[in-house]
């Protein structure tokens, strides 16, 4: 005759258990995949900005005969402190950019050689790891 009908309209335990472990699971697996995207994307536009600034060192050399000293950096492809024959800006920005990591690009002139050295210290922390 009469019929008792339950409403269940919540999860048990277990339900929330299994669905918290799968969402543990799927972001253990995601995680590390996105960091790893992500790291490779700042180490590619690394490599683009020292391309990019180490032809404004070209540029400046063509013009001014050398590349800039190190006492004057990179800021002499933005502007000229009494540097004959400088036809800059050899960057059109408004400062150095920094590597994405956010430190500055290290740049050394050996004038013995008449070379450069640019590079990023990248995502190393101070323990140089």
């Amino acid at each position: 005759m009469g019929r008792e009908t339950r409403n269940n309209s919540g999860y048990s335990l277990i339900e929330l258990l299994v669905a918290l472990s799968i969402l543990a699971l799927i972001t253990s697996i995601a995680v590390p995949q996105v960091t790893k995207y992500l790291q490779s994307s700042r180490e590619k536009a690394a490599k683009i900005q020292i391309e990019n600034i180490s032809m404004a060192l070209e540029m400046f050399k063509i013009d001014v005969g050398r590349y800039p000293s190190q006492s004057e950096g990179l800021n002499a492809l933005r502007q000229a402190d009494d540097v004959a024959f400088w036809n800059g800006p050899y960057l059109r920005v408004e400062r150095i950019p920094t590597d994405p990591w956010g430190r500055e690009y290290v740049y050394e002139h050996d004038r013995q050689n008449s070379l450069f050295r640019l590079y990023s210290l990248g995502g190393a922390d101070d323990d140089g790891n």
